[in-house]
């Protein structure tokens, strides 16, 4: 990202030497993600990051104005989906929840039973950013397409992005989105992805940049981190996936009451959400930060407030029961997790 700020520090719109130069790293980190993503390069756009691609897929859809129009939502989506999708009925829409089971996904069927003629556009996220569960999209874009083939699939892509394989195709999904500080990159930078020919509408004017669909001077080195760290990203399942079982056994030693949430068949390997009765969630992850170990209670949307998360809330967890989340990446390795059991432990037979 340095020579963005030194050698290459030209608007991209402009057309002479340091725009050039800049408007060429711009499309090098453009190629760089869709050729990750099975892409091309018009089907992206940079963004703020994921709040902003999700609200720009939902607010910028095709509307059609006949009937009762609605959108489809996922009961355990990210803020950035629930709270955008209720803007849209100051325009007439409707919004209808789909739930989650017990193992925290949400069935195609279930799904499908929610949608109909008018419903516009369906929301379902890949990986749940709080327990880690995987839902079935594809299953899912197949149901929309046989009940409603006119209604715009969205998909939060932020969790799984690096992680699993992606693309639209595979996925069944009409836009994707992803942000960079998942991958260890910049934050403040993300991106929609679109399918071949599909419309959306600005949220702002105010220029010409990203194909007319965001106005504004673009964050090249924002743009070139990312694509900086999604080609660097190396994940490592297995290796993660023996670090969530050496933690919850490291737990249950101390606590055998605590259960790890979730669906363990469905639940990616970078993401362990463990609950301990009788155990506030807050004093927990506090207790945790004072001994250097970083974990959350949920969402970052909702970790600073003493409400439970409504995640936790759609899978039934009693309120009563203290949620601590997990996660892994990249630059973690075994003598940190080793050292983090031992302060786990430590902190938790201390909170006895």
């Amino acid at each position: 990202m340095e020579p963005c700020a030194s050698e290459s520090y030209g608007n991209p719109s402009s057309r002479h030497d340091l725009g050039l130069a800049a408007e060429r790293l711009l499309r090098q980190a453009r190629q760089q993600i869709v050729d990750r993503l099975d892409a091309e390069p018009a089907q992206l756009t940079w963004t703020s990051g994921g709040s902003e691609a999700l609200a720009l897929a939902i607010l910028g859809a095709p509307q059609r104005r006949s009937g009762a129009p609605n959108v489809v939502i996922s009961n355990v989506e990210h803020d950035a989906v629930q709270q955008t999708a209720r803007m849209l009925t100051q325009r007439g829409y409707s919004v209808r929840t789909a739930a989650v089971n017990r193992g925290g996904w949400v069935s195609a069927e279930t799904v499908a039973a929610a949608i109909d003629d008018d419903t516009q556009l369906v929301a379902v996220m890949h990986v749940n950013n709080e327990t880690g569960i995987i839902q079935p999209v594809a299953e899912i874009a197949q149901a929309i397409k046989a009940k409603n083939d006119r209604a715009l699939f969205v998909v939060d892509t932020v969790q799984s992005l690096g992680k699993l394989p992606l693309s639209l195709d595979a996925l069944g999904a009409d836009v994707i989105i992803g942000s960079a500080h998942k991958l260890h990159g910049p934050k403040g930078s993300g991106f929609l992805l679109r399918r071949r020919n599909l419309t959306l509408s600005p949220l702002w004017r105010g220029g010409n940049q990203e194909q007319g669909l965001r106005h504004g001077t673009e964050n090249v080195a924002g743009a070139v981190g990312f694509a900086a760290a999604l080609t660097s990203y190396r994940a490592d399942n297995a290796q993660w996936s023996a670090w969530a079982e050496q933690l919850i056994k490291t737990i249950r030693e101390i606590r055998p009451d605590a259960v790890s949430l979730g669906d363990p068949d469905r639940r990616v390997a970078h993401i362990l959400a463990v609950a301990i009765p009788a155990m506030r969630s807050e004093t927990l992850v506090n207790a945790l930060s004072q001994v250097r170990v970083m974990t959350s209670s949920g969402s970052a949307c909702h970790s600073r407030g003493n409400q439970q998360s409504p995640v936790l809330a759609a899978m039934n967890i009693d309120k009563r029961f203290g949620v601590v989340r997990f996660s892994f990446g990249m630059l973690n390795n075994q003598t940190q997790i080793d050292q983090a059991c031992q302060r786990i432990a430590d902190t938790l037979q201390r909170l006895r």
